[in-house]
């Protein structure tokens, strides 16, 4: 294991052991998430957007296609108040540039409504 990489730093190990600890005490959190990433990406296909194959994860995306196009609605969503990050060629191919929204158990219905709200408002800005 240590032939192409590098082994794990003692605080990481004990943060990691801690955070899996907390999953199995409060199962709620992982509950929640999943609730949320459904929420938001029902949403976000009620709003028109394409999220793509994501389905599940924490992360989805939104695919906006045109990298510049991209990367000035993530800009626009920071002015608005959401964080969301652009990712453009070379990352992705030309024509599949997205943003990628973090979703945690921290957040609520209202909150991720918000964001869908303000992502169709920085869409509208720069189109």
């Amino acid at each position: 294991g240590f032939v192409y990489s590098v082994g794990l730093s003692p605080p990481l190990a004990a943060a990691a052991e801690c955070a899996l600890a907390l999953l199995h005490a409060e199962p709620w959190r992982v509950e929640r998430l999943q609730a949320n990433t459904a929420h938001f990406r029902a949403a976000l296909h009620a709003a028109g957007f394409d999220t793509g194959g994501s389905s599940g994860g924490s992360i989805v995306p939104v695919i906006l296609g045109d990298s510049l196009r991209t990367v000035r609605v993530a800009a626009a969503l920071g002015r608005l108040g959401v964080n969301a990050q652009p990712i453009a060629f070379p990352v992705v191919p030309e024509g599949q540039a997205r943003i990628r929204f973090f979703l945690s158990c921290a957040h609520d219905a209202a909150m991720l409504d918000a964001a869908v709200a303000a992502l169709r408002q920085a869409v509208g800005d720069i189109s």
